[in-house]
């Protein structure tokens, strides 16, 4: 089965997105204490690449299945960065994970469900949660909020224009992606074509990036020349990474070999020129060694961010809070059997930031 040329395109540009469905479920007592329950759906893979459930303090949680227990074993070993267990389940089978917790209070909930081990921690959702307790009168009043973070994509492989160019491929191509038709080499230079100015402009953007905080968090070290001599040299190094011969030799093979899909293979290739092309760059300008590390590292830290916010895309959150008394306002989604309800498309968080708020009043 092959995907959709623009499908095929975002897998080639992008990165990989997952889908999964989280919901948290929050319980006030009257005091502000809190019991927690958090439940993470989707297939195998999605949880290969994020943290839909607190990871670290493992004795603030109750894992609710054995496979929420393997799951967190996972992360509490030293080489927790390999592969996901298989939980003796298909890469496309199911997993239902789920943890709970009690709190004294809502300020003691995580902040981040990614470990501290983890050096791209702060790539990963963020939320703060806070809750104010009132006595008015003969009545108190309970005030909550929750602050998702925004994660907007730091850069793009796909900016408006290259977006608009890859989904006006000729009508002839598409339908030959879409029905196996064979491309011969004149169509699959047209498709590369797309591709390239698609990465190069993320190429850009991210070397851009990268090299900026020699200026703004380093010595500003690099003469302007230098830079654009570097950011040069980046642009010509992701180019080459979208090899026609490479495209015209899967064709020949049928299109039947995943293992070297060179739309799936693309963006390892172009991160790893990147920082070839960076690195090189930096030691040929005699960038010293401390600062050519940090670029690099905040190169892979922008990769970090934006593999993170592709990956809220296509998911969804569940946030359900039961509150003391009875929910008298709010901007939540519904009300259901007294609880307040917010649903949240992932998509919506790479704009901005959501704060969801509710009011009860309990007499």
């Amino acid at each position: 089965m092959h995907r959709r040329p623009h499908v095929f395109l975002a897998a080639a540009l992008a990165l990989s997105s997952s889908c999964l469905e989280t919901e948290e479920e929050i319980q006030v007592a009257p005091d502000g204490s809190v019991d927690v329950r958090i439940a993470a759906k989707g297939g195998r893979a999605d949880f290969a690449d994020g943290y839909p459930l607190p990871v670290d303090g493992a004795e603030s949680w109750s894992p609710s299945n054995e496979e929420t227990r393997i799951w967190r074993a996972h992360f509490a070993r030293p080489d927790a960065g390999a592969e996901m267990p298989t939980f003796g389940l298909g890469g496309n089978d199911e997993l239902r994970l789920e943890v709970r917790g009690r709190f004294r209070s809502v300020e003691e909930l995580p902040r981040s469900f990614a470990p501290r081990s983890d050096p791209y921690r702060e790539a990963y959702l963020a939320r703060t949660t806070s809750l104010s307790v009132e006595q008015r009168g003969e009545r108190t009043v309970y005030r909550f909020e929750r602050v998702f973070a925004g994660r907007p994509q730091t850069f793009l492989f796909v900016d408006g224009r290259m977006k608009q160019d890859i989904e006006n491929l000729p009508e002839t191509i598409e339908a030959k992606l879409n029905d196996d038709g064979a491309l011969d080499e004149a169509e699959w230079k047209i498709v590369c074509a797309a591709i390239e100015k698609a990465v190069v402009i993320g190429a850009e953007v991210l070397a851009r990036n990268a090299l900026a905080a020699i200026y703004t968090e380093g010595d500003a070290s690099l003469s302007l020349a230098a830079y654009e001599r570097i950011l040069r040299a980046v642009v010509a190094a992701a180019r080459d990474a979208v090899r026609l011969e490479a495209f015209i030799e899967w064709e020949a093979r049928g299109r039947r070999h995943e293992e070297d899909d060179p739309f799936s293979t693309l963006e390892d290739r172009v991160r790893t020129r990147i920082r070839e092309a960076l690195a090189l760059g930096l030691d040929a300008e005699r960038v010293p060694r401390e600062v050519r590390n940090a670029v690099l590292r905040r190169q892979e830290e922008l990769y970090a961010e934006t593999a993170h916010s592709d990956d809220l895309r296509d998911d969804e959150l569940v946030l359900r809070v039961h509150l003391p008394g009875r929910i008298v306002g709010g901007n939540f989604t519904d009300v259901e059997d007294g609880a307040a309800v917010w649903r949240i498309e992932g998509d919506q968080l790479r704009s901005g930031a959501a704060v969801l708020r509710a009011v009860s009043v309990l007499e």
